[in-house]
């Protein structure tokens, strides 16, 4: 053989053999491990809805805040209108006319000092789930998201 002809042999087989150990790795890795993420049943889409509800960014007198924010104003402030326009806002996104929902408003330990809902008050089967807001005096208010589908 002619001098360099070699050279060219050396790299056809390595050649060769790099794309054996790429076939052989693509397909001992395309395989789905057992190792797999699987849903943590802790956490629903209920829950996620009612999260993002409390940190949805809304102006309350050109200042920028959150509806959790916005709860606590409105129960110091006894005014409840911009409250229930921006959750009947929020929440007629997420669910439109296929669902029910209510969300209701309450001192830890006593009835609700206010409800908005789309459809009226739901059952008791309905999916909830709630939130603590601290307020500013030290009470404790407690959020319900309820749905039923």
């Amino acid at each position: 053989m002619k001098k360099g002809q070699y050279q060219y042999l050396l790299f056809i087989y390595g050649l060769i053999i790099l794309i054996i150990a790429l076939l052989f790795g693509g397909f001992l890795f395309s395989f789905k491990s057992g190792t797999d993420v699987k849903t943590y049943q802790d956490y629903s889409s209920l829950d996620i809805n009612f999260l993002n509800y409390l940190r949805t960014p809304v102006t309350i007198n050109g200042l920028g805040f959150s509806m959790g924010d916005l709860i606590v104003y409105s129960y110091y402030t006894n005014d409840f209108n911009k409250l229930d326009e921006q959750t009947h806002l929020i929440f007629n996104k997420f669910y439109g006319e296929k669902c029910s929902w209510e969300v209701s408003y309450s001192l830890k330990e006593s009835q609700n000092f206010h409800i908005v809902n789309n459809l009226g008050l739901l059952p008791t089967d309905s999916r909830s789930a709630h939130a603590i807001i601290p307020g500013f005096k030290g009470e404790n208010i407690k959020v319900e998201l309820k749905e039923k589908c």
